[in-house]
């Protein structure tokens, strides 16, 4: 039982850092989507044309 529960805070622990990554990402992208008129979806990270 806590050999699952360490491997669950292992699993854990690596979302978290795998979603603080990705929003250092979206963050660094979205100004220059921005400036060619297009802007990420935060849901599923596709580039949409801003209308």
């Amino acid at each position: 039982m806590i050999q699952i529960k360490e491997k669950l805070e292992r699993i854990s622990t690596l979302i978290q850092k795998q979603l603080k990554d990705t929003e250092k990402t979206f963050k660094q992208a979205e100004p220059l989507a921005n400036e060619f008129g297009y802007t990420f979806c935060k849901k599923t990270g596709k580039l949409l044309k801003q209308e």
